[in-house]
């Protein structure tokens, strides 16, 4: 029996929609189809183990690519050409999944090293689905992709499993920087960056850029799946009595201000019933800010009820309830 907890739904009405100009992209996704799913694990999620820094990243090959391995395995010693080079990448992400690394090196390489158009082209994603009745006007959900980008992304890890960190660096920014992809959607955004920024961290920690760290990390300090290497950072690079100053520092350099506008939502359960309820609700935010470890950085948002008002103090209790403020505070 359904409940209107499980039918219950949240909308923000503060929310504007943005649509940008945008380039024209190849429609061909016929051919590209790599797997989306695998790259939906966190990278530090699936890497936290590296902090020794041996650890292989996460692998999990299924049973499609036992059968890739072996219907195209003569391609490992192939080219790529206009008939194979969908099913060549394929073949070169199932190797990784096996941890056959330096043939899935060897491979990704000849991608990234490509001119041929079917490597260099970027290819569009629309987000609309099968038998809807409506397409999607302004492209919210759609994103770009190309082939370049994911083998970069594969060869850093690579690199970084062979702590060739300079290298891994080096790919990570390949595929950030020169195949860029796009995301019209905030989650697939911030999903794309986590896997990014993660791989960026990971390469810094292995050349031992802890200032990078902590200029570039700092931020997602309340990220408990992001946190590991910048908590592991500051504990190399502080004392115990220098991370019990800076924590003291953060909480006095702390500065609030107060949002001169309510936001409001409502709540929608049973949604298309007889017994559709909705509730609306409106709070009062603010912005805080603190010097934390040297670097100035806006504190998260406190999760705010109807009729909250934000304050200093509330936000500076978000901050203390925090994995990062429990790890660096708890020995101190």
């Amino acid at each position: 029996m359904n409940t209107n907890k499980q039918n219950s739904k949240f909308y923000v009405l503060a929310i504007l929609l943005t649509v940008s100009g945008q380039n024209t992209f190849s429609q061909d996704t016929a051919k590209f189809i790599p797997d989306p799913t695998r790259w939906l694990v966190d990278t530090f999620s699936s890497s936290r183990s590296f902090l020794g820094v041996r650890y292989p990243f996460y692998r999990s090959p299924t049973k499609k690519d036992t059968q890739i391995c072996e219907k195209f395995k003569n391609l490992i010693t192939s080219e790529p050409n206009e008939k194979n080079y969908s099913d060549y990448y394929s073949l070169a992400e199932s190797l990784w999944e096996f941890g056959r690394l330096s043939e899935a090196e060897s491979m990704f390489l000849k991608i990234v090293n490509s001119d041929k158009k079917f490597y260099t082209n970027d290819y569009y994603h629309s987000s609309d689905l099968p038998g809807r009745k409506t397409t999607n006007v302004y492209g919210y959900g759609s994103f770009t992709s190309n082939y370049k980008n994911y083998a970069c992304r594969y060869l850093t890890k690579i690199y970084i499993e062979q702590e060739k960190y300079a290298q891994a660096l080096e790919y990570i920014e390949f595929a950030d920087k020169k195949y860029v992809v796009k995301h019209n959607c905030g989650t697939g955004y911030k999903r794309y960056r986590s896997e990014i920024d993660g791989l960026y961290e990971l390469c810094y920690y292995g050349l031992n850029m802890y200032d990078t760290i902590l200029k570039k990390s700092m931020p997602n300090y309340y990220d408990d799946a992001r946190n590991e290497i910048l908590i592991k950072v500051i504990k190399k690079k502080f004392s115990d009595e220098e991370i019990r100053n800076y924590l003291l520092i953060a909480e006095n350099t702390m500065e609030f201000i107060l949002d001169t506008v309510w936001l409001g939502g409502y709540t929608i359960y049973d949604e298309g019933t007889k017994n559709e309820k909705r509730i609306e609700s409106r709070w009062l935010s603010g912005t805080a800010t603190m010097n934390l470890f040297g670097v100035l950085i806006e504190l998260a948002e406190p999760s705010l009820k109807d009729g909250e008002i934000a304050s200093k103090e509330l936000f500076l209790k978000e901050f203390k309830r925090t994995r990062f403020y429990y790890v660096l505070s708890k020995e101190h």
